[in-house]
């Protein structure tokens, strides 16, 4: 079996390229989900949170975080 594990955290750089956008605005996404979660400056976001807010399948984002 060869599993590589995946990331667990998420960043603007990998939204912009899972989204199409650009890199402000996928820092604005970042944004809009920390608050959401109530996350602190100092927190991560998760793929899985992530994935969960914008309703998107967490393997679709997985796939971008090899």
């Amino acid at each position: 079996m060869n599993t590589t594990p995946h990331r667990l955290v998420i960043y603007p750089q990998d939204i912009a390229l899972i989204l199409n956008v650009s890199i402000r605005q996928a820092y604005r996404y970042y944004r809009v989900v920390r608050a959401a979660y109530r996350k602190s400056d100092h927190h991560l976001l998760t793929a899985e949170e992530f994935a969960a807010y914008y309703d998107i399948p967490v393997e679709a984002v997985r796939k971008h975080l090899k």
